[in-house]
């Protein structure tokens, strides 16, 4: 049926019962023809109309879209019936009639009745009746033809958890309603509202990503996430919304874990997901500070090697206070595996070059052997380190004194030099630069 047909079978409906008939704005007269269409967009245009006719004899109330699917449901047709390309005999058209028409009067009440309908702009209202709809169209399919198997989520979301949950592929509203009226009772604030982490838990899994952030979306005014799924997506939204919940407190930002923390949480939940790198950095920047260092390895050396950067980062905190000192990074990247020489030497120099300061040893060695020049640099300290520790921890077991945190010395640094696998070329260059003071023995 076309939208121009519905608007006369509206109007006639409304001349007709003008005495019991409520009159409609032009707004609620948009919205009841949108309504009409998205029901009737199935039904042959002879068909609709000979149902109104008959629906008119019967009722004593303006005709609903109820009242049609009762005619429709009794008018048998000799050649059977095609439903959404369904080809049913006369006794599975009676069958789908039957169904369609009892479940779509059940679930349009339902719906009508939640505040979220009732609360909704027009365009949100159509989408719950349209999906109301769907819903028994496909359970009358069903009921017609045993070996029928539907694809609309919606039917799908309806079998196994009922009406309400059903809707949530369109709107999220009826379990929202449902979580927001149990906190109500459970705080006795009559005015208490879900807050972010709240109402991402409320939503159940359904069958998209798509479908649990567009739901979301729809009962949520998350700037954050909104401006997410613009640049990066429905997966994306997904990820970032569950990192948020398994580390922000009472759901609140002003309680949620520091940076450290909720990065530590937030790498192992990205690779759950089919992204990539350039939205793994989406989600994860969403709880970087504006300043940190991967945004800085990121702009130079792309996201893969900015996701590199924070793997390192977070495994650094190896006394689990949520701060990294820079020692225990450089040990850090040195001990990642799958980084090579020139990744560590590009990370460190990249993350620790601001404009108001750098490394510049780092810098000397980079510029004289590259990237995998850095990496020789921050392994020779970390040499250098172990050298002593040990040393001073001997001393200090044979009762000699000894300070593991004490600094280096001359014979330290060679020590270190001549572990490395080095020329003495390289040696005497290298000691040059971190010593330049000292008498070169190379």
């Amino acid at each position: 049926m076309t939208v121009q047909e519905i608007q006369t079978m509206i109007r006639q409906n409304m001349v007709l019962y003008r005495n019991v008939a409520k009159p409609l704005t032009d707004k609620e007269a948009d919205l009841l023809i949108a309504t009409w269409a998205d029901a009737l967009s199935d039904v042959p245009s002879a068909t609709g109309k000979l149902a109104f006719r008959r629906a008119l004899r019967v009722c004593h109330f303006p005709v609903l879209i109820a009242d049609l699917y009762d005619q429709l449901r009794a008018m048998q047709i000799k050649n059977g019936t095609d439903v959404d390309g369904l080809k049913l005999d006369n006794t599975q058209t009676s069958e789908y009639q039957r169904t369609a028409g009892q479940l779509n009067r059940q679930i349009v009440d339902e719906v009508m009745r939640t505040d979220e309908y009732r609360q909704a702009d027009d365009a949100t209202r159509v989408k719950m009746l349209k999906s109301a709809y769907e819903i028994g169209r496909e359970a009358g399919k069903e009921a017609a033809n045993p070996d029928y198997v539907s694809e609309n989520s919606d039917y799908l979301a309806y079998k196994e958890n009922g009406i309400r949950d059903a809707l949530l592929t369109s709107s999220v509203g009826a379990v929202l309603d449902k979580a927001r009226n149990e906190k109500r009772e459970a705080t006795g604030n009559a005015d208490a509202n879900l807050n972010k982490v709240e109402r991402w838990n409320a939503i159940p899994s359904l069958d998209s990503y798509d479908d649990m952030v567009s739901a979301y979306l729809l009962n949520s005014s998350d700037d954050t996430a909104q401006k997410l799924y613009d640049k990066a997506g429905a997966e994306a939204t997904a990820a970032y919304l569950d990192i948020y919940t398994a580390t922000a407190k009472n759901g609140e930002d002003d309680d949620s874990a520091n940076q450290l923390q909720t990065l530590q949480t937030a790498l192992p939940v990205l690779r759950k997901y089919d992204m990539t790198t350039d939205q793994q950095m989406d989600v994860a920047s969403m709880f970087l500070q504006k300043a940190s260092p991967a945004i800085r390895v990121q702009e130079q050396y792309g996201s893969d090697m900015a996701l590199k950067y924070l793997d390192a980062y977070t495994k650094a905190d190896a006394d689990g206070n949520g701060k990294v000192s820079d020692t225990e990074f450089k040990n850090a990247l040195l001990q990642s595996p799958g980084l090579s020489d020139d990744d560590i030497g590009k990370i460190y120099l990249s993350s620790k070059t601001t404009d108001d300061s750098t490394d510049e040893k780092a810098q000397t060695f980079s510029a004289t052997y590259g990237p995998a020049g850095v990496t020789n640099y921050l392994y020779l300290q970390y040499l250098e380190r172990a050298y002593h520790t040990a040393e001073a921890n001997r001393k200090i077991a044979a009762g000699e004194g000894g300070n593991p945190d004490g600094s280096f010395n001359k014979s330290d640094l060679v020590n270190a030099l001549n572990y490395m696998n080095l020329t003495n070329e390289e040696r005497r260059a290298y000691f040059s630069i971190v010593a330049p003071t000292w008498k070169n023995p190379y």
